[in-house]
C-alpha cells in the first residue's frame, strides 16, 4: 500500500514538474498571445498535481486537508484558464473583461471554502480518511458548492468545446490542427471528471491530475510538431490581418479559404469561407473574368454608397501543388485612391502654373506643337497671339510682389473668359502670355487680340484702394499653312510684332 502511494505521488511530481516546465516556457514567450493564458493553465495543473501527491502521501485527515487546501489553489482555475488560453488563440484577442471576472466569481469562493473547510460544510459533508482502498484517500459527502463548482467546471469546458469546434472550418489547415489539440485537451479531462464523479474510478482514487498528464503530453506535441506559439505563423497572421491590402484565397473551384480584415471592409464583395466566390457584383464579374482569361492583374474602379469614387489594383497569383498542378489563388486587392489622386495632382503640377492656373510654359509648348501638327494636316489657318502686361516692372516696384501676382491673376482670368473653349492660353514667362487659335485667320486674330486688349483696358483693377491701370500689348502671328514650320519660329513671329507694338506706345495690337 505504501509502495502504491509512493509510486503515484512519484508520477505526480513528475507531471507537475512537466507541466510546471511548459508553464515557464510559455511565461517566458508571454509577449506573444494567448501564450499567458497557457502559462496559468499550466501552472493551475502543477499546483493540482503537487498538492494530490502531497494528499495521497498523508494518512491523517489534518495532513490530508491542507494537502487539499493547497490544491484548491490551482483546480478551481484550471478550465477557468483553459477557456480564456482557448478563446485567446482562436480569436486573437482577449475574452470580455467583465465576463472574465464574473467567471472567475466561482472559482476564488471555491479556494475560500476551501482554507475555511473546518468551518462550514458547503463543500465536503463529514470528511474523513477511507482506509479500505489502495491506501489512504479522502471520502466525504458532496456539499453544495463541491456540485456548484463541478457543474461550473464541466459547463464551461463543454462551452469552450463546442466553440472550438465552431471554429474549425475558420482557420488555415495548420490552425485547425492545432485546434483539434485543444479540443482533446479539453475533452479527455471532461470525460474523466464524469467517471470520478459518478464513482467509476475503483479505490477512490481521483485520476484527474493523470488525465492532466495526458494534456501535458498534447500540448508537447502541439508545441514540438504543430508549432503552437511560434512566432512565424503567429507574425504571418498579425501581417495579413494588419496591412490594408485585402487578402482573398481561394481553391481551384473558387471557393473561398481565408481572407483577411482588409477584405471584410470591401463594400463591392461578400466574403464567406467555404462558399465560391460571389458572381452577381460588377467586382465579381471582372474577377471572375480575369481568372477565365489567366490574367495576372486588373484595375477596377468603384462608385460608394457615399458617392466616393474609388480605385482599386487587384492582382492574381496561381500557387501549385508539388506535382505543378494549380490548386488556388491568392487575390491582393489595393486600394490605389491616393496614389490616382497624388499621380492626378502632379500631371496638372507639371502642366499648370502654379499661380494663374493657365498652361505652363512645358503644357502650351507640347499643345502647340499638336495644332501645328493639325494644322498643317488640315491646311486651317492657326493664330499666335502674345500678350504681355505693360510696364508690370513698375508695377512691382511700386507696389510689391504680392499686388503684382494678384494683377497675373486678374489679367489672366480676364484673357481666358474672353477666349473660346477651343483657343489655348499658358503662361509663357513673368508677365507675359501665349495664346493659341485654332482655325482662325488674321482678321479674326487680330479681333480676338483687339477684345481682348479691351478687357484688359477696361478691368480698373483696385487692390487695396490702390486704383491700378492695367493695360497689355499684343503681337499677332497666322500661320497660313504655306510650308511646314516648326512651332518656335512661329512663336519668335508673333513675340517680334509684340515688341512692335510695345516700340509703338504700348496697350495696342500689332501683327
Amino acid at each position: 500500500m505504501i509502495i502504491t502511494s509512493i509510486n503515484l505521488s512519484i508520477i505526480l511530481i513528475l507531471l507537475g514538474i512537466t507541466t510546471l516546465s511548459l508553464s515557464i516556457w510559455a511565461f517566458n514567450k508571454r509577449e506573444l498571445h494567448s501564450a499567458l493564458e497557457f502559462s496559468l493553465f499550466m501552472f493551475s495543473v502543477a499546483i493540482y498535481a503537487f498538492g494530490y501527491a502531497l494528499e495521497i502521501s498523508r494518512t491523517d485527515i489534518e495532513g490530508i486537508l491542507k494537502a487539499i487546501k493547497f490544491e484548491y489553489t490551482g483546480i478551481p482555475y484550471i478550465s477557468y484558464f483553459a477557456v480564456l488560453f482557448s478563446y485567446r488563440y482562436t480569436s486573437g484577442k482577449p475574452l470580455n473583461r467583465l465576463l472574465t471576472i464574473i467567471m472567475l466569481i466561482i472559482p476564488v469562493t471555491s479556494t475560500l471554502l476551501a482554507y475555511t473547510v473546518e468551518y462550514h460544510t458547503l463543500l465536503y459533508i463529514n470528511p474523513h480518511v477511507d482506509m479500505t482502498g489502495f491506501f489512504p484517500t479522502l471520502d466525504f459527502e458532496k456539499g453544495i458548492f463541491y456540485i456548484i463548482r463541478i457543474i461550473y467546471q464541466q459547463l464551461i469546458s463543454l462551452i469552450c468545446i463546442i466553440y472550438l469546434i465552431f471554429n474549425l472550418n475558420k482557420v488555415s489547415k495548420v490552425k485547425r490542427l492545432q485546434l483539434w489539440a485543444l479540443i482533446m485537451a479539453q475533452l479527455i479531462p471532461w470525460i474523466i471528471l464524469i467517471f470520478y464523479v459518478c464513482g467509476f474510478i475503483p479505490g477512490n482514487i481521483d485520476i484527474n491530475p493523470f488525465s492532466s498528464f495526458v494534456v501535458g503530453i498534447i500540448f508537447s506535441i502541439a508545441i514540438l510538431k504543430l508549432k503552437l506559439f511560434k512566432l512565424i505563423p503567429y507574425g504571418r497572421d498579425i501581417a495579413i490581418d494588419s496591412v490594408d491590402e485585402a487578402f482573398i484565397l481561394i481553391d481551384k473551384k473558387r471557393v473561398v479559404l481565408d481572407f483577411n480584415s482588409a477584405a471584410t471592409s470591401l463594400e463591392f464583395i461578400n466574403l464567406e469561407k467555404g462558399y465560391k466566390l460571389p458572381t452577381f457584383n460588377i467586382f465579381s464579374k471582372h474577377l471572375h473574368k480575369a481568372i477565365d482569361d489567366s490574367l495576372s492583374n486588373f484595375d477596377f474602379s468603384y462608385t460608394s454608397n457615399s458617392m466616393d469614387i474609388f480605385y482599386y489594383k487587384v492582382n492574381i497569383y496561381n500557387f501549385k501543388s508539388t506535382f505543378n498542378r494549380d490548386i488556388g489563388r491568392v487575390i491582393l486587392i489595393n486600394n490605389v485612391t491616393d496614389i490616382k489622386k497624388l499621380m492626378k495632382e502632379l500631371e496638372h503640377r507639371a502642366s499648370y502654373d502654379y499661380l494663374t492656373r493657365l498652361n505652363n510654359r512645358r503644357s502650351i509648348m507640347e499643345l502647340g506643337s499638336r495644332e501645328v501638327s493639325i494644322c498643317y494636316r488640315s491646311k486651317k489657318p492657326l493664330s499666335f497671339i502674345m500678350v504681355d502686361i505693360d510696364r508690370f516692372k513698375d508695377i512691382n516696384d511700386t507696389y510689391g510682389h504680392k499686388i503684382g501676382d494678384q494683377i497675373l491673376i486678374l489679367v489672366s482670368k480676364s484673357l481666358k473668359e474672353n477666349l473660346r473653349d477651343i483657343d489655348i492660353i499658358g503662361r509663357y514667362g513673368g508677365e507675359e502670355f501665349l495664346i493659341i487659335c485654332p482655325n482662325t485667320t488674321e482678321d479674326e486674330g487680330f479681333n480676338t487680340a483687339e477684345r481682348l486688349r479691351e478687357s484688359i483696358d477696361n478691368l480698373n483693377i483696385k487692390i487695396e484702394d490702390n486704383l491700378i491701370n492695367t493695360t497689355i500689348s499684343l503681337g499677332l502671328y497666322t500661320y497660313n499653312v504655306d510650308n511646314e514650320e516648326r512651332l518656335e519660329k512661329l512663336i519668335d513671329r508673333s513675340d517680334k510684332a509684340l515688341y512692335r507694338a510695345k516700340n509703338s506706345g504700348r496697350n495696342r495690337v500689332s501683327k
